[in-house]
């Protein structure tokens, strides 16, 4: 099994919705993630994200609820090396986000949120220092307050 000392990647998502579905917004995610083998178990890999999420309305003539959170998480990545240039594992998150809305509101910028995602992950490596990574994944993401408002919005 080969070792590396650290992995940095760069991720971006889209969860857009396609138009015949009839949804109402844009979902996209752009991150920087850091993995870390363990030197005696290297298929296990502590691993830290931090990005954006940012949630775009695409309804025209309503109150403009496009938001983005800041993205801080942390979690455990398993992979484990099936044939030379593929790998396939798993893996869970846990960590915050802080959401801001700049269009909608002016003095209340937004609410902390609890997020977590879990996911499967089939990996190529076509070459030792880089590596293509395909992992569909769940999240969830919970608000920790309410929005307030002072003018009785």
């Amino acid at each position: 099994y080969y070792r590396f000392p650290i992995s940095f990647g760069i991720e971006y998502e889209i969860l857009s919705p396609f138009d015949d579905y009839g949804a109402w917004y844009n979902v996209d995610v752009i991150s920087l993630n850091v993995r870390y083998p363990l030197p005696f178990l290297p298929t296990l890999q502590p691993s830290i994200q931090g990005g954006i999420i940012r949630f775009d309305n695409r309804k025209e003539g309503e109150d403009n609820w496009d938001n983005f959170h800041l993205l801080g998480a942390a979690g455990l990545v398993y992979s484990h090396r099936l044939a030379k240039y593929v790998e396939l594992g798993g893996g869970l998150l846990v960590g915050m986000t802080q959401s801001y809305y700049p269009d909608l509101l002016e003095k209340i910028h937004g609410v902390k949120n609890f997020i977590a995602q879990a996911g499967i992950r089939i990996s190529f490596n076509p070459s030792y220092h880089f590596l293509i990574d395909i992992h569909p994944n769940i999240k969830y993401i919970y608000s920790l307050s309410r929005i307030e408002d002072p003018s009785s919005f």
